[in-house]
């Protein structure tokens, strides 16, 4: 289901339990102001507080400069559509991935690395809500709820409600990444290697 943002404004006011909801995101209410006010950040904030797997991307990331000082061997610039650096790919998929800082320059953010080349695997900023699975919809929602709720809502407790409730939607899209990927198969331990060695 596309979540448009008048969706996700309305879910919002409804988790903070506020019944007048709005017709348009840009209408002259206190309730669509503060939704205008959040929505992009709390966008980015349900992005990188989990590691949701449409948003997925890897990047073979381009040089900036070698030696760029004395502690890495190569700089990266910082992909323009990244929210959140997950790893630098080597090979690993069970592991952190190689070892790698973030960092600036006059032109913007780098990373350095000693890998040469670099592939990054990031959080995407995906703002055509026709991506979104219901979950990070109902995410997002819960998490404007809990953007908004002081200053819209009166009941006491609200905003914490909200964030139980986004907690709850982060924690069963968790369960729902993890079914719907396959994974190695865990290694053998070391008492079998050991015996068959």
């Amino acid at each position: 289901m596309p979540y448009a943002d008048l969706d996700l404004c309305n879910q919002a006011l409804s988790n903070c339990g506020i019944s007048r909801l709005i017709s348009n995101v840009n209408e002259n209410s206190k309730e669509a102001a503060m939704c205008r006010l959040w929505l992009a950040t709390t966008k980015e904030q349900a992005l990188a507080e989990f590691p949701w797997p449409f948003a997925d991307t890897y990047v073979g990331l381009g040089q900036v400069a070698t030696a760029p000082n004395d502690d890495w061997g190569y700089s990266y610039r910082y992909p323009s559509d990244c929210v959140v650096l997950r790893r630098l790919v080597n090979g690993d998929r069970s592991g952190p991935g190689s070892p790698c800082r973030i960092g600036s320059d006059a032109t913007g953010l780098l990373i350095f690395t000693n890998d040469s080349p670099a592939t990054a695997l990031y959080t995407r900023r995906i703002t055509d809500a026709s991506f979104y699975p219901i979950d990070f919809g109902q995410a997002v929602a819960w998490r404007l709820a809990y953007n908004i709720a002081e200053p819209l809502s009166a009941a006491a407790g609200k905003r914490a409600a909200c964030w139980t409730g986004y907690l709850q939607v982060v924690e069963h899209a968790r369960a729902t990444a993890y079914n719907e990927g396959t994974s190695d198969p865990a290694p053998d331990s070391e008492f079998i290697t050991c015996r068959d060695s």
